[in-house]
């Protein structure tokens, strides 16, 4: 609960977290840059079997773009859907999803159907493809 105290801010150069991440010390993004960089080429057989799709590349690329080009092969050759959802992500970002719940509860209101009441709609409305699919799924023959 807040009280006066709690709103103080700190004194100049005091820290709000003294025991906090120790001066120095790398966070993840960091490490992982630093892996990536001290790895400088693929096995050849990887990098012969990218070679033989990507020509243009070479086994001293950064391993970002050999890695990148990884998840393409993988995408394109291999039908790997993941793979081109990382791709997608990396390239427009990741898509941020909304719920509107109570939308949804008056759609599915709309949607539901009385089966004991016959559906009425206008026939002479319908066009001409319209009524050939409405025979076609009674009949279940082709007209």
């Amino acid at each position: 609960m807040a009280n006066e105290q709690n709103l103080i801010p700190f004194k100049k150069g005091q820290s709000g977290n003294p025991g906090g991440r120790k001066s120095g010390s790398k966070n993840r993004s960091t490490i992982v840059k630093d892996i990536f960089n001290s790895i400088s080429v693929l096995d050849t057989f990887k990098f012969d079997d990218l070679k033989a799709k990507f020509p243009h590349i070479e086994n001293n690329m950064p391993i970002e773009y050999l890695m990148t080009l990884i998840q393409v092969n993988k995408a394109i050759f291999n039908a790997d859907t993941k793979a081109y959802k990382v791709l997608m992500d990396s390239l427009y970002g990741t898509p941020i999803r909304q719920i509107d719940l109570e939308a949804q509860i008056k759609e599915q209101e709309e949607i539901t159907i009385n089966y004991n009441k016959p559906i009425e709609f206008n026939v002479e409305a319908l066009t001409s493809e319209e009524l050939r699919i409405l025979l076609k799924a009674l009949d279940r023959e082709d007209v």
